[in-house]
Protein backbone atom coordinates (compact mmCIF):
# COMPACT_ATOMS: atom_id res chain seq x y z
CA UNK A 1 0.00 0.00 0.00
CA UNK A 2 3.02 2.52 1.07
CA UNK A 3 4.50 1.83 -2.60
CA UNK A 4 0.54 1.98 -4.42
CA UNK A 5 0.37 5.55 -2.45
CA UNK A 6 3.87 7.10 -3.42
CA UNK A 7 3.12 5.64 -7.06
CA UNK A 8 -0.32 7.39 -7.30
CA UNK A 9 0.28 10.84 -5.56
CA UNK A 10 4.16 11.13 -6.99
CA UNK A 11 3.64 9.93 -10.81
CA UNK A 12 0.52 12.05 -11.06
CA UNK A 13 1.26 14.94 -10.30
CA UNK A 14 4.46 14.19 -12.26
CA UNK A 15 2.04 13.79 -15.11
CA UNK A 16 1.92 17.87 -15.16
CA UNK A 17 5.10 17.98 -17.13
CA UNK A 18 4.25 16.47 -20.29
CA UNK A 19 2.61 20.03 -20.92
CA UNK A 20 4.91 22.52 -19.39
CA UNK A 21 8.38 22.51 -21.77
CA UNK A 22 7.40 26.04 -23.76
CA UNK A 23 7.69 27.89 -20.88
CA UNK A 24 11.46 28.91 -21.64
CA UNK A 25 11.69 31.16 -24.77
CA UNK A 26 11.00 29.36 -27.99
CA UNK A 27 14.77 28.56 -29.70
CA UNK A 28 14.44 30.69 -33.23
CA UNK A 29 14.65 27.47 -35.25
CA UNK A 30 11.27 26.13 -33.41
CA UNK A 31 8.07 27.07 -35.57
CA UNK A 32 4.96 26.36 -33.04
CA UNK A 33 2.08 25.20 -34.57
CA UNK A 34 0.12 27.88 -33.91
CA UNK A 35 -3.02 26.25 -35.63
CA UNK A 36 -3.33 23.69 -32.72
CA UNK A 37 -6.56 24.31 -30.88
CA UNK A 38 -4.69 23.41 -27.72
CA UNK A 39 -1.90 26.11 -27.86
CA UNK A 40 -3.61 28.83 -26.50
CA UNK A 41 -4.55 26.83 -23.39
CA UNK A 42 -0.71 25.99 -23.11
CA UNK A 43 0.40 29.30 -23.48
CA UNK A 44 -2.55 30.42 -20.93
CA UNK A 45 -0.76 28.17 -18.37
CA UNK A 46 2.76 28.33 -19.09
CA UNK A 47 1.93 32.59 -18.01
CA UNK A 48 1.34 30.92 -14.90
CA UNK A 49 4.53 29.12 -14.65
CA UNK A 50 7.73 30.79 -12.79
CA UNK A 51 10.48 30.28 -14.87
CA UNK A 52 12.86 28.48 -12.36
CA UNK A 53 9.95 25.81 -12.19
CA UNK A 54 11.88 24.36 -15.78
CA UNK A 55 15.71 24.61 -14.83
CA UNK A 56 17.97 25.09 -17.73
CA UNK A 57 16.82 23.18 -20.14
CA UNK A 58 18.87 22.80 -23.52
CA UNK A 59 17.87 24.37 -26.68
CA UNK A 60 17.22 20.60 -28.46
CA UNK A 61 15.29 19.69 -25.20
CA UNK A 62 13.32 22.67 -25.75
CA UNK A 63 12.86 21.90 -29.09
CA UNK A 64 11.98 18.40 -28.95
CA UNK A 65 9.33 18.89 -26.15
CA UNK A 66 7.25 21.82 -27.94
CA UNK A 67 6.80 19.51 -30.43
CA UNK A 68 5.66 17.07 -28.75
CA UNK A 69 2.99 19.22 -27.05
CA UNK A 70 2.18 20.90 -29.64
CA UNK A 71 1.39 17.07 -31.57
CA UNK A 72 -2.61 16.65 -32.12
CA UNK A 73 -2.21 13.08 -30.48
CA UNK A 74 -0.90 14.89 -27.35
CA UNK A 75 -3.78 16.42 -27.40
CA UNK A 76 -6.01 14.18 -28.14
CA UNK A 77 -5.40 11.92 -25.08
CA UNK A 78 -4.15 14.28 -22.89
CA UNK A 79 -6.71 17.23 -22.30
CA UNK A 80 -4.89 20.61 -21.07
CA UNK A 81 -7.33 21.54 -19.21
CA UNK A 82 -7.06 18.57 -17.07
CA UNK A 83 -3.65 19.66 -16.29
CA UNK A 84 -4.16 23.53 -14.94
CA UNK A 85 -5.53 22.00 -11.04
CA UNK A 86 -2.29 20.41 -11.02
CA UNK A 87 -0.12 23.68 -11.40
CA UNK A 88 0.01 24.36 -7.71
CA UNK A 89 1.80 20.81 -7.76
CA UNK A 90 4.17 21.87 -9.63
CA UNK A 91 5.15 25.41 -8.52
CA UNK A 92 4.96 24.60 -4.89
CA UNK A 93 7.02 21.09 -4.28
CA UNK A 94 6.09 21.78 -0.56
CA UNK A 95 2.66 20.19 -1.06
CA UNK A 96 3.67 16.73 -1.89
CA UNK A 97 6.82 16.95 0.39
CA UNK A 98 4.05 17.80 3.59
CA UNK A 99 1.78 14.92 2.31
CA UNK A 100 4.51 12.31 2.48
CA UNK A 101 5.93 13.81 5.83
CA UNK A 102 2.53 14.03 7.55
CA UNK A 103 -0.26 12.43 5.35
CA UNK A 104 -3.15 12.51 7.82
CA UNK A 105 -2.54 16.24 8.20
CA UNK A 106 -1.45 17.19 4.74
CA UNK A 107 -3.81 15.46 2.14
CA UNK A 108 -7.20 18.17 1.57
CA UNK A 109 -4.32 20.74 -0.50
CA UNK A 110 -3.16 17.49 -2.82
CA UNK A 111 -6.73 15.78 -2.89
CA UNK A 112 -8.71 18.95 -4.16
CA UNK A 113 -6.26 19.50 -7.26
CA UNK A 114 -5.87 15.51 -7.95
CA UNK A 115 -9.78 15.45 -7.58
CA UNK A 116 -10.17 18.36 -10.64
CA UNK A 117 -7.02 15.97 -12.34
CA UNK A 118 -8.75 13.12 -12.82
CA UNK A 119 -12.39 14.29 -13.33
CA UNK A 120 -11.12 16.25 -16.57
CA UNK A 121 -8.95 13.80 -17.78
CA UNK A 122 -10.57 10.32 -17.81
CA UNK A 123 -13.10 10.75 -20.03
CA UNK A 124 -10.91 11.56 -22.97
CA UNK A 125 -9.28 8.31 -24.58
CA UNK A 126 -6.12 6.98 -23.41
CA UNK A 127 -2.85 7.31 -25.51
CA UNK A 128 -2.13 4.12 -27.21
CA UNK A 129 0.62 2.15 -26.59
CA UNK A 130 3.23 3.45 -29.67
CA UNK A 131 2.59 7.01 -28.86
CA UNK A 132 3.73 6.67 -25.43
CA UNK A 133 6.45 4.89 -27.11
CA UNK A 134 7.06 7.71 -28.88
CA UNK A 135 6.75 10.08 -26.76
CA UNK A 136 9.65 8.56 -24.51
CA UNK A 137 12.11 7.93 -27.46
CA UNK A 138 11.63 11.79 -28.17
CA UNK A 139 12.33 12.84 -24.67
CA UNK A 140 15.22 10.53 -24.63
CA UNK A 141 16.85 11.57 -27.49
CA UNK A 142 16.06 15.28 -27.62
CA UNK A 143 16.82 15.87 -24.18
CA UNK A 144 19.60 13.43 -23.24
CA UNK A 145 21.61 16.03 -22.50
CA UNK A 146 19.58 17.23 -19.94
CA UNK A 147 18.71 13.80 -18.34
CA UNK A 148 22.37 12.88 -18.26
CA UNK A 149 22.69 16.11 -16.18
CA UNK A 150 20.05 15.45 -14.07
CA UNK A 151 17.53 18.19 -14.64
CA UNK A 152 14.56 17.77 -12.10
CA UNK A 153 12.29 19.09 -14.46
CA UNK A 154 12.78 16.72 -17.61
CA UNK A 155 13.73 13.50 -15.22
CA UNK A 156 9.98 14.17 -13.89
CA UNK A 157 8.68 14.52 -17.51
CA UNK A 158 10.40 11.44 -18.29
CA UNK A 159 9.12 9.71 -15.40
CA UNK A 160 5.82 10.33 -15.94
CA UNK A 161 5.94 9.46 -19.77
CA UNK A 162 7.14 5.91 -18.46
CA UNK A 163 4.45 5.39 -16.39
CA UNK A 164 1.64 6.83 -18.42
CA UNK A 165 -0.06 3.75 -18.40
CA UNK A 166 -0.79 2.80 -14.86
CA UNK A 167 -0.50 6.78 -13.87
CA UNK A 168 -3.95 6.82 -15.86
CA UNK A 169 -5.87 3.89 -15.23
CA UNK A 170 -4.85 4.12 -10.94
CA UNK A 171 -6.48 7.87 -11.48
CA UNK A 172 -9.07 6.71 -13.35
CA UNK A 173 -10.33 3.78 -11.49
CA UNK A 174 -14.00 4.96 -10.39
CA UNK A 175 -16.72 2.12 -9.05
CA UNK A 176 -18.75 3.62 -6.98
CA UNK A 177 -19.44 7.76 -6.79
CA UNK A 178 -15.23 8.24 -5.52
CA UNK A 179 -12.31 7.55 -7.41
CA UNK A 180 -10.52 4.58 -6.07
CA UNK A 181 -7.32 6.85 -5.57
CA UNK A 182 -9.10 8.54 -3.07
CA UNK A 183 -10.97 6.39 -1.56
CA UNK A 184 -7.89 4.13 -0.86
CA UNK A 185 -6.03 7.20 0.45
CA UNK A 186 -8.78 8.52 2.92
CA UNK A 187 -9.60 5.22 3.98
CA UNK A 188 -5.72 4.80 5.10
CA UNK A 189 -5.27 7.90 6.46
CA UNK A 190 -8.34 7.53 8.69
CA UNK A 191 -7.90 4.22 10.39
CA UNK A 192 -6.98 3.95 14.08
CA UNK A 193 -3.25 3.94 14.75
CA UNK A 194 -1.10 0.46 15.40
CA UNK A 195 -1.08 -0.82 19.07
CA UNK A 196 2.09 -2.43 18.27
CA UNK A 197 5.10 -2.13 15.95
CA UNK A 198 5.07 -3.97 13.12
CA UNK A 199 7.45 -2.59 9.92
CA UNK A 200 8.02 0.78 12.32
CA UNK A 201 5.79 3.08 9.72
CA UNK A 202 2.61 4.25 11.02
CA UNK A 203 0.87 3.71 8.08
CA UNK A 204 1.90 0.75 6.95
CA UNK A 205 1.34 -0.38 10.56
CA UNK A 206 -2.34 0.74 10.62
CA UNK A 207 -2.52 -1.20 7.69
CA UNK A 208 -1.42 -4.03 8.71
CA UNK A 209 -3.51 -4.57 11.80
CA UNK A 210 -6.57 -3.08 10.05
CA UNK A 211 -10.00 -5.01 9.35
CA UNK A 212 -8.78 -7.03 5.82
CA UNK A 213 -12.87 -5.66 4.80
CA UNK A 214 -11.35 -1.57 5.48
CA UNK A 215 -8.33 -2.35 2.99
CA UNK A 216 -9.10 -5.21 0.48
CA UNK A 217 -11.19 -3.51 -1.39
CA UNK A 218 -12.52 -3.39 -5.46
CA UNK A 219 -10.59 -0.32 -5.98
CA UNK A 220 -7.31 -1.29 -3.85
CA UNK A 221 -7.51 -4.67 -5.64
CA UNK A 222 -7.46 -2.72 -9.18
CA UNK A 223 -4.69 -0.36 -7.89
CA UNK A 224 -2.65 -3.01 -7.05
CA UNK A 225 -2.89 -5.34 -9.94
CA UNK A 226 -2.57 -2.24 -12.16
CA UNK A 227 0.93 -1.47 -10.84
CA UNK A 228 2.54 -4.98 -10.64
CA UNK A 229 1.38 -6.20 -14.08
CA UNK A 230 2.65 -3.22 -15.57
CA UNK A 231 5.96 -3.52 -13.77
CA UNK A 232 6.03 -7.26 -14.21
CA UNK A 233 5.13 -6.57 -17.87
CA UNK A 234 8.38 -4.62 -18.42
CA UNK A 235 10.94 -6.70 -15.98
CA UNK A 236 14.39 -5.05 -17.34
CA UNK A 237 13.19 -1.84 -18.65
CA UNK A 238 13.03 1.62 -18.18
CA UNK A 239 9.95 1.48 -15.47
CA UNK A 240 12.56 -0.84 -13.09
CA UNK A 241 15.37 1.50 -13.02
CA UNK A 242 13.30 4.46 -12.53
CA UNK A 243 11.52 2.44 -9.08
CA UNK A 244 14.98 1.75 -8.13
CA UNK A 245 16.07 5.33 -8.19
CA UNK A 246 13.39 5.76 -5.48
CA UNK A 247 14.76 2.88 -3.40
CA UNK A 248 12.46 0.39 -4.79
CA UNK A 249 14.20 -2.41 -6.12
CA UNK A 250 13.21 -5.70 -6.66
CA UNK A 251 13.18 -6.91 -2.98
CA UNK A 252 10.86 -4.00 -1.36
CA UNK A 253 8.33 -5.57 -4.93
CA UNK A 254 8.76 -8.52 -3.11
CA UNK A 255 7.55 -7.72 0.16
CA UNK A 256 5.19 -5.37 -1.35
CA UNK A 257 3.93 -8.84 -2.87
CA UNK A 258 4.22 -10.54 0.10
CA UNK A 259 2.37 -8.03 2.27
CA UNK A 260 -0.69 -7.95 0.29
CA UNK A 261 -0.48 -11.63 -0.19
CA UNK A 262 -0.75 -11.90 3.72
CA UNK A 263 -3.50 -9.39 4.10
CA UNK A 264 -6.03 -9.83 1.87
CA UNK A 265 -5.25 -13.16 0.19
CA UNK A 266 -3.28 -14.60 -2.67
CA UNK A 267 -5.97 -14.19 -5.13
CA UNK A 268 -5.74 -10.57 -4.26
CA UNK A 269 -2.66 -10.38 -6.71
CA UNK A 270 -4.18 -12.73 -9.79
CA UNK A 271 -3.57 -10.40 -12.26
CA UNK A 272 -7.13 -9.50 -12.63
CA UNK A 273 -8.41 -5.61 -12.58
CA UNK A 274 -12.28 -5.67 -11.51
CA UNK A 275 -15.10 -4.32 -13.24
Amino acid sequence: MKVTLFITTFLAAASLGLALPQSPPTPSNVTAHSTSKGLPQIEQILADVPGGVLGDLSQKCQSALLGLVTDPKFLKCIPIASLVPLLPLVTDPSIIKNFIADPVKNFPPLETPLQAFSTAFCPVPKCSDPDVAGAIKIIQDGCKEDLDKKNQFIVMVFDAAVFYSPIHDIMCFQFDKAFCWDESILTVIKLPPSPIKVTGDKLLDAVAVSDPSAVCTKCNKAIVNTFLNFITAKESDLARQILASFGIDQAKLDQLRTFVAVKCGINFEDGKIPK
